[in-house]
């Protein structure tokens, strides 16, 4: 395995054997021995990201199905890969965006992606991956430069979390809800800044600062 720091360490809920990681900017490689041998999978696209980023996360889901996030030098998610063989086949996902005033916003306004980025693998549908970032956006951020003008377009009021699910069974453009704000019966939200994500016990996401 080429040297370089790991950004994360996954196992498979399915297989105790085996194993996602990177291998600094390498690309993604799995072990099938609990880490006596590994392989690459990623493929020539996510190598490209991969060279220049600065956080790199995998989850995987029940039934041998991959999810990689990519933050790029920049701070921002660069890309969401998903593989339903165990990292033999690869396809690109929707990146999570809203638009503010014309605007388009990933999951990072903030650029904090290096430290602020969480994702999660649904336990019962194999399309399904939950992402959080660092913070909202608001109204003006992009445009005037005017301090914060809320709500913004999905109904937030503050810098609170920025949380999506990601349904790859869904025609490109139309993949990534948000999970926030208008979407729930409160319009509520967690804390902003994202570092981690687990599923409970009726399969539901929770963000986890």
């Amino acid at each position: 395995m080429p040297s370089g720091g790991a950004y994360d360490l996954a196992g498979d809920p399915s297989n105790s054997a085996r194993l996602f990681t990177n291998a600094g900017t390498n690309g993604v490689y799995r072990s099938d021995d609990t880490g006596g041998s590994w392989i690459k999978v990623s493929n020539a696209a996510m190598d490209a990201l991969i060279g220049t980023a600065s956080r790199v996360e995998v989850s995987v889901g029940m039934t041998n199905n991959v999810y990689v996030a990519i933050v790029g030098g920049v701070g921002r998610l660069t890309g969401l890969f998903r593989s339903g063989d165990g990292g033999g086949v690869w396809v690109a996902l929707d990146l999570p965006t809203t638009t503010e005033s014309g605007v388009v916003a990933g999951i990072h306004p903030g650029s904090q992606g290096a430290t602020n980025l969480s994702i999660a693998a649904d336990r019962t549908n194999a399309n399904v991956v939950y992402i959080g970032g660092d913070r909202q956006p608001y109204v003006t951020e992009f445009t005037t430069g005017l301090p914060p003008w809320w709500p913004n377009s999905i109904g937030a009021n503050d810098f609170s979390g920025r949380l999506f699910r990601v349904d790859a069974s869904r025609a490109v453009g139309t993949q990534a809800v948000h999970i926030t704000h208008t979407n729930t019966t409160s319009s509520s939200s967690p804390h902003a800044d994202s570092r981690d994500m687990a599923i409970d016990a009726n399969n539901k996401p929770a963000g986890i600062r």
